[in-house]
């Protein structure tokens, strides 16, 4: 058996790979993006009141927070919300497995029953609340902050803990912690990867699964459910 490939570096050859692919496309998406008008349109021109634009850009805020954090609900309320509600925050109960694109190249599985989410948000790619409540978040963005300091502030408004660093790469971290929303207690495990200012997140969290069975599932899913387009 000691010849074979360790689980955490077959799972970092993986998601170092997305992570190349997925930088890839998210840099041609930045290039390809359209200029600002020189003139902006009448209605543009006609919001000049800085009150209004405030008070416009803290409902936006406050919705943006609401739509990131709705996952943080259990399965069985979020089963119980509304469906407008859902629409709302672009979450939708998936009725068979589904393989979702990340980017050009790669999809990931995500099974039947779950609860997905993709809203377009400026960071949070797409996130997913599997019927055992283990729920998973993948982020990416720009920053030139380092691996942790970009962790805390994806969960800034969380009580934030007990941060331990698995074997990694440069690269690439592998790490656990644990946080509070809601006064209730997430158990989480993160794989962690940043090159030239890009940043690539997938975090599993679950309230109800203990860290070393979430360890081995993360990186298990990883192993068994990202998928090359062909």
């Amino acid at each position: 058996m000691s010849d074979q490939r360790p689980v955490w570096k077959t799972v970092l050859s993986i998601c170092i790979s997305l992570f190349l692919i997925i930088r890839l496309a998210y840099t041609c998406s930045k290039m390809s993006d359209p200029k600002p008008a020189y003139q902006q349109n009448v209605y543009q021109d006609l919001q000049n009141n800085e009150a209004i634009q405030n008070y416009q850009q803290a409902i936006r805020d406050a919705s943006t927070a609401r739509s990131n954090q709705l996952l943080y609900l259990s399965y069985r309320a979020l089963d119980s919300l509304p469906l407008n509600e859902k629409k709302l925050y672009s979450v939708t109960k998936l009725r068979q497995d589904t393989l979702v694109t990340l980017d050009l190249s790669t999809k990931i599985k995500v099974g039947k029953e779950s609860f997905f989410q993709k809203n377009y948000d400026d960071s949070l790619k797409l996130a997913f609340k599997t019927p055992d409540n283990l729920t998973v978040f993948i982020h990416d963005f720009e920053s030139k902050q380092d691996c942790e300091t970009n962790f805390k502030s994806l969960k800034r408004g969380m009580d934030l803990s007990t941060l331990h660093y698995d074997k990694g790469t440069a690269k690439a971290k592998l790490f656990a912690y644990s946080l509070t929303h809601n006064h209730i207690k997430f158990n989480g495990y993160c794989i962690g990867i940043q090159s030239d200012n890009y940043c690539l997140f997938l975090e599993f969290e679950s309230d109800n699964i203990a860290k070393t069975a979430l360890k081995e599932k993360a990186l298990t899913y990883m192993l068994s459910v990202l998928h090359s387009q062909k």
